[in-house]
Parts: C-alpha cells; structure tokens; sequence
C-alpha cells in the first residue's frame, strides 16, 4: 500500500500508508479531517556515477576549486 501526505488546515503535515481512493485522512495534532496533498511535480535524487564523480573531481581540480592536498581527496585516497 503507498504512503501519500496530508496536510490540515491546523499546519498539521503527515504521511499516512492508505489505498489511493483515500481523500482525506484523520490530522494526529487536531483530529480533523486533511486533504490529501497531490504535487505538481516530483523530484528525484540522482547519484553519480563513479566516472561521472571523478570527471567532476577532476573539472574542479582543473578549475583551481580542490587540490590533491584537499581533505575530500585525501579522503577518497585513503578509502581505495
């Protein structure tokens, strides 16, 4: 079953895992009843891929941003 938020005119925001008919559902802070909330759109987090992470390691290293002497590269040095 999914997991769709609500939101009540109290200020209440919470999510709650319901058939997708559900409309409303009951506010934990107040009682009322809180409509469903649909998003215009959606956003996804994209991880990089390790060439796609170090083609942007080396750009910023060409750019004068980090050098080898950086702690994020000393770092990843260290995790290989």
């Amino acid at each position: 079953m999914p997991i769709y938020e609500f939101v009540c005119d109290c200020g209440g925001s919470f999510e709650v895992r319901c058939p997708i008919s559900t409309e409303a559902a009951v506010c934990p802070k107040c009682g009322a009843q809180a409509p469903r909330v649909y998003s215009s759109s959606f956003s996804i987090h994209v991880v990089p891929t390790y060439s796609e992470a170090c083609e942007e390691t080396d750009q910023m290293m060409r750019k004068g941003k980090i050098s080898m002497g950086s702690p994020l590269i000393r770092q990843g040095l260290q995790e290989e």
